[in-house]
């Protein structure tokens, strides 16, 4: 079986917007890949106009493919709020989401909103 990697992947962003900071996001986002195999990423880069129909923040960072979700089908809180501390120390930010069926964090390359690396909502 090849390895996954965050390059490979049809959701990636197009070459156009694949720039020094998207390359350095995917080679973090591969280490955590490695490390969770059976997350699979079930969004990474959106147009402006996909994030919009999905209800995505106006600037989400999903639109520089700087952003992306890993979903791990029926993981505890415990098993996502591990992936999401091993996010920060490979110095991204994570939003764990659990709770009512839910069970996938976000990860994105700068810190968020509230200047914080890691938050988990319980949904």
């Amino acid at each position: 079986m090849a390895s996954k990697t965050l390059s490979d992947s049809p959701l990636c962003p197009p070459p156009e917007l694949q720039g020094p900071d998207q390359i350095d996001f995917a080679r973090r986002v591969d280490v955590l890949l490695e490390m969770f195999p059976a997350g699979i990423v079930n969004s990474y880069y959106r147009t402006p106009e996909h994030n919009a129909d999905v209800g995505g923040v106006e600037d989400s960072l999903h639109t520089q493919g700087l952003a992306l979700d890993l979903d791990l089908f029926g993981a505890d809180e415990t098993i996502l709020t591990d992936l999401g501390a091993n996010a920060v120390a490979l110095g991204l930010s994570a939003i764990v989401y659990w709770g009512s069926g839910k069970s996938y964090v976000h990860v994105q390359a700068r810190p968020l909103k509230d200047g914080s690396r890691l938050l988990t909502k319980r949904t």
